[in-house]
């Protein structure tokens, strides 16, 4: 999942899976597997940037806590 934000200001939690491909004009659209497009403020290079950490997290969770300051900062916690 990664976060992002709608034109109008809203915060949004997509599923990365779930992206097509993306256009970046004024705003960047993303176009969903099923057809539906959400224009967003983000970059193509912030998304893009964003779904590959997200992936790292997923497939080798290990190396993610190290990578993420919040979840590092939590670990340090426990």
């Amino acid at each position: 999942m990664i976060e992002l934000i709608k034109r109008d200001g809203q915060t949004i939690v997509l599923n990365a899976e779930e992206i097509l491909w993306m256009e970046e004009l004024a705003d960047t659209i993303i176009t969903l597997c099923n057809g539906n497009k959400l224009f967003v403020r983000n970059s193509v290079e912030e998304i893009v940037h964003r779904t590959i950490h997200y992936k790292q997290q997923i497939h080798n969770p290990e190396w993610a806590q190290y990578q993420n300051p919040l979840l590092r900062n939590h670990q340090d916690n426990l």
